[in-house]
């Protein structure tokens, strides 16, 4: 199995991937945009409003929140402030490649990040130029797709032996992403 989930969806992408922490069958990894908390993601969201540049101070976030939160609580019986992948990082034992858009208004690189540190199976992270849900250029895409390759077709000794393949990094961001080689 190889996971590959965007942007809200890297909720329920880490938590699935968490239940795997014992299992052989989950192979790979990749959390395209991934956000930390509910409360970070709505906070940080809807303090920006993109479209209009307008700073909304957080206690009348938090206030509006508050009812949405009660209002969620009473229909669906479920806290959405309950949604914290970052807790469950660490769970995650497969290889995985956290990528996060530089310019996105809704889920910032800094959240990738922070859940990417959190990681303590073989992991990378790369910031790319791009915003929330924009098209992703074909080397974004490759970038983690040529890391699994590596990983999965590695044998097993060079995973684990803190070569290239296999290393925990932070490959920060570049405007020019590396090219990918078809070896």
């Amino acid at each position: 199995i190889i996971l590959w989930t965007r942007g809200i969806s890297t909720c329920i992408g880490i938590e699935y991937a968490a239940s795997f922490a014992v299992s052989p069958n989950l192979k790979f990894v990749v959390l395209d945009t991934p956000f930390t908390t509910m409360e970070e993601i709505v906070l940080e969201g809807a303090a920006k409003v993109p479209s209009t540049g307008v700073v909304i101070p957080s206690m009348l976030i938090r206030n509006a929140m508050g009812v949405v939160r009660k209002s969620v609580q009473e229909q669906v019986r479920c806290d959405p402030y309950d949604l914290q992948p970052i807790k469950l990082a660490r769970r995650i034992k497969a290889p995985t490649f956290v990528i996060s858009a530089d310019d996105d208004q809704y889920t910032p690189e800094e959240m990738g990040a922070k859940l990417a540190s959190k990681l303590q199976c073989d992991h990378w992270f790369r910031e790319f130029p791009g915003t929330f849900h924009g098209t992703r250029d074909d080397c974004i895409v490759l970038t983690p797709v040529d890391k699994m390759l590596k990983f999965v077709s590695a044998p097993l000794k060079e995973r684990s032996s803190g070569s290239e393949v296999g290393a925990n990094s932070v490959e920060g961001s570049s405007s020019a992403l590396p090219a990918v080689s078809s070896d």
